[in-house]
């Protein structure tokens, strides 16, 4: 950008000497420095104001506590159920499973690390989950926040990236963000890892260059200080659960560590206004699974199934998992609705049609219900993590052990997508499980749920087959949630 600039003030400059040769050398060199710093202002005529907005007195709030999302306690181990007392239905009139057609794995699509990278500014190799990508950056940006941290070094870094030339490193950001298809809050991960790369020694940088790149991609978006850091605050169009949060003008503004690490804020300093045209809040939902380079950890998973013996290999992209371990705590409804990869979705639900395969509707969901039930091992997250750590499907493929609701939202996955039978979610209080709507009467346990039956499928209650609720969960409240 800065060569453009140059070759047309060499042009004015040509220009002015023909035309004005009256001028003296020494006009012309003020003339010059004059046009060149216009050229250094502010591109957008919004930053001016929000820089002198930033510079104004900022407010110490307090900060609230992470949300819990249920505090009751789940149990240490899990009951076996009793199914000697079970009628078998009539499987003759119960329909058999539909004929879906299973994806083949595929690899991941190659992400083209010079793909609209301009070739002007300061070069930056940086892996993102394995995968290599090639940025360009301003060189005017290097140099960390000023100290002490405050309102002024964070105004006057503002003022430092806006009067930048950021818009490559924006272009370049949107085009990896499509090529990674990456949702919201891995584009927040993606620029604060960017930051990283060009900050390694500066955290509070890294966060500010993110804070300001989200703006200018037109998400709302705040910082906030205390106690010598920057923190990210960020609106959610879902809950963020175990994470300080503020609210600010009637709205909550979660405090996220884009690193994962565990923040501990009673106070923080912030401003009340927002950047003009930033209308977009995160949204968590996973949509797409990120298209990071398959690096792949294999397992194999052992059921049976009545007199049925199973093995069951998967591959599992441990670059995904990494991504997911840094996700925030949300709503639950996010994890049974998230996509699988397709190099481990493919394999898995290869391997488990063939099982399937000739099987009526109650008959596949009770394998697939002993499968998610005998496979894995259980753990409450305290014990495996140290804290509540919902799994996305892939997770609990990954780790070797899982909890209530890790289980029902794989088993929800494989039911939805082997069967094509539609599953809502039942929330008891210290324990997740699922109902399935199936295509005809099977009697048993269910739920009502606008205006259609929902036969309980417990994927927790080891050997329960359909139809049979855990004990600690019977004539308990229930809430149920729908699945994306």
């Amino acid at each position: 950008m800065m060569f453009r600039h140059g070759k047309i003030l060499i042009t004015f400059a040509v220009m002015l000497c023909i035309t004005l040769p009256t001028y003296s050398q020494q006009d012309f060199q003020e003339w010059l420095r004059q046009q060149q710093a216009s050229f250094s202002e502010f591109k957008d005529k919004r930053d001016k104001a929000f820089t002198q907005f930033l510079q104004k007195d900022w407010e110490e709030f307090q900060a609230m506590q992470g949300m819990v999302r249920d505090s009751n306690p789940k149990p240490d181990e899990v009951p076996q159920a009793d199914t000697g007392d079970l009628e078998p239905p009539e499987e003759d009139v119960i329909p058999k499973i539909r004929e879906i057609e299973v994806p083949r794995p595929t690899p991941a699509p190659e992400v083209k690390p010079e793909a609209d990278i301009p070739r002007e500014g300061t070069p930056l190799r940086m892996a993102f989950y394995g995968t290599e990508l090639r940025f360009s950056y301003d060189e005017t940006i290097r140099g960390a926040v000023g100290s002490p941290v405050d309102n002024k070094a964070i105004s006057a870094y503002w003022e430092k990236l806006g009067k930048s030339d950021y818009e490559p490193q924006l272009e370049q950001l949107r085009s990896y963000r499509e090529q990674l298809g990456l949702n919201d809050w891995g584009y927040a991960v993606l620029i604060y890892d960017v930051g990283r790369a060009i900050y390694p020694d500066s955290p509070n940088t890294c966060v500010l260059f993110t804070w300001f790149h989200l703006l200018k991609s037109d998400y709302n978006a705040q910082v906030g200080y205390g106690s010598g850091q920057v923190y990210l605050l960020l609106p959610s169009m879902n809950t963020v659960f175990d994470v300080p949060f503020l609210t600010l003008s009637n709205r909550k503004y979660f405090i996220i560590p884009l690193d994962g690490r565990k923040q501990q804020i009673s106070q923080i300093t912030t401003y009340e206004g927002d950047y003009p045209g930033t209308e977009r809040v995160m949204d968590f939902s996973i949509r797409q699974s990120p298209v990071v380079k398959n690096t792949f950890t294999r397992k194999t998973f052992r059921f049976q199934y009545r007199d049925a013996s199973y093995n069951l290999p998967v591959q599992i992209n441990r670059n995904v998992v990494d991504f997911y371990a840094l996700y925030p705590q949300t709503d639950i409804p996010i994890y049974f609705g998230a996509r699988v990869s397709d190099a481990t979705n493919g394999e898995i639900l290869t391997e488990l049609r063939r099982i399937l395969e000739g099987k009526s509707e109650t008959q596949a969901v009770n394998i697939l219900l002993s499968f998610v039930q005998t496979a894995f091992d259980y753990q409450t997250d305290q014990t495996q993590f140290g804290r509540e750590n919902y799994l996305f499907p892939e997770e609990t493929l990954y780790y070797p052990a899982s909890d209530c609701e890790d289980r029902a939202a794989l088993f929800a996955y494989l039911v939805r997508q082997l069967l094509g039978l539609d599953v809502i979610g039942l929330d008891y209080p210290g324990h997740i499980a699922t109902a399935v709507k199936f295509s005809t009467d099977v009697g048993r346990s269910s739920v009502r749920y606008r205006g259609e039956t929902y036969t309980v499928c417990d994927p927790t209650y080891i050997n329960a087959e359909y139809g049979m609720v855990m004990p600690s969960a019977k004539n308990k409240k229930v809430s149920i949630f729908q699945i994306p």
